[in-house]
């Protein structure tokens, strides 16, 4: 699975890969995008999330502290909950100890675990109920988590070496674990797992997008985490052709994005246990044939999925139709991601959220002519960003971005 980005501003030496780490006295400068996250507050309840291994793929490396950024959509607040663990593994090594600091968007600290050798580390938020399957009563113990960013630590060791302190992003630890995938017998592989999800009994009423006309808005790196139990097929079926006795089961999202590009959407095997292969198909309006099927891909933890790639513009809405093969039931997940085309900027262009609007126009005018942004976070008006502004260039190609015909 290649969800997760690595994200650097700051070039590090080979060398320097084996140094213990400094205190991070601001937001760190390199990371890993853990993307946009959201547990489900409708039941069926479901137990679903992302996972990824931090591991020497190509060679050893040395774990010190790293940082993964995510963004919350919604409050974890019962019955909706939210665990991180981590656990470093190998077959013949000692067991080794890993610890979790959490920190806000300001570089407050919202909760720690320091590991101890052989142990999984784990934050848990939300809900604290027991849920369907066994362990989730251990959920709840740090509290309950506000939406918005957060900046996650993973850090060599456990209470007698990681220091976190209470402000600043502020991790150290003295000792570091040796990470490599090819190397069993000595070194470590480093599993982090992030799961959402509700502890709401399972009940009798389909999802809320189970029907095309109830489709469910998906935003640009949003990791979308539901279910397809007890939904309905309202789907064309030419791209998944089910068995005689089978029902395939399906739900809807309509995706708008707020820049011209090449979109991806990709779903994956969320739960082995339950083994729903996820499927997608594209479609231009409900009721009609799918205009794109998806395909099948391996990831890179060898985590079978499906994945749709099409062209986009921006302030189109595009329909994607999830369902599970051959009839399977079960926890599903989904992600659309967005390589922009070079030029342009969002036609949103003060940043509101309503695209297109008349007030974007109003507001790109305003700025241009040397005036003020009616909600104060507007884009710089090198919209096409050629590197000359103001300019007429850059009024033409947003105009004709505002009418879908591109930059």
């Amino acid at each position: 699975m290649a969800w997760p980005l690595q994200r650097s501003r700051l070039t590090l030496s080979a060398a320097a890969t084996a140094c213990l780490a400094l205190p991070a006295l601001a937001q760190p400068d390199t990371f890993t995008e853990a993307g946009l996250l959201s547990a489900p507050l409708d039941p069926p309840s479901v137990v679903a999330g992302v996972a990824f291994s931090v591991s020497g793929r190509t060679g050893p490396e040395q774990l010190a502290v790293r940082w993964y950024r995510l963004q919350l959509i919604d409050e974890i607040v019962a019955p909706r909950f939210f665990q991180i663990t981590a656990t470093p593994t190998s077959a013949f090594a000692a067991p080794a100890s890993v610890s979790l600091a959490l920190y806000n968007a300001s570089g407050e600290r919202v909760a720690t675990d320091f590991g101890t050798a052989g142990v999984s580390s784990g934050l848990s938020f939300g809900s604290s109920l027991p849920g369907p399957r066994s362990g989730e009563e251990t959920f709840g113990r740090d509290g309950n988590l506000a939406p918005g960013e957060y900046w996650l630590a993973l850090a060599a060791g456990g209470t007698t070496n990681v220091s976190a302190g209470a402000n600043d992003w502020n991790v150290s630890t003295n000792t570091s674990l040796t990470l490599d995938l090819n190397n069993p017998f000595t070194a470590y592989v480093c599993t982090v797992s992030l799961s959402l999800g509700n502890t709401d009994p399972r009940t009798t009423t389909p999802p809320a997008n189970d029907d095309c006309a109830n489709a469910r808005p998906i935003e640009t790196d949003e990791f979308f985490i539901g279910t397809i139990e007890l939904a309905t097929n309202d789907g064309n079926v030419e791209c998944f052709q089910p068995l005689p006795t089978t029902v395939l089961r399906d739900i809807w999202f309509r995706y708008t994005p707020q820049t011209n590009g090449r979109a991806t959407a990709e779903s994956f095997v969320q739960d082995a246990s339950v083994a729903v292969l996820p499927q997608l198909a594209r479609y231009n309006s409900c009721g009609q044939a799918a205009v794109q099927c998806g395909t099948i891909f391996v990831g890179s933890d060898l985590v079978p999925g499906y994945r749709l790639e099409f062209d986009v513009i921006a302030g189109e809405t595009y329909l994607i139709g999830l369902s599970g093969a051959q009839g399977s039931t079960g926890p599903v997940n989904l992600r659309v991601t967005l390589e922009s085309a070079a030029g342009c900027d969002s036609i949103d262009f003060n940043a509101d959220g309503l695209f297109p609007s008349d007030q974007d126009l109003i507001d790109f005018l305003a700025v241009l002519a040397g005036g003020d942004c009616s909600t104060g976070t507007c884009n710089d008006i090198d919209f096409n960003n050629n590197g000359l502004f103001p300019e007429d260039g850059d009024l033409i190609d947003f105009l004709g971005a505002l009418a879908g015909s591109g930059c």
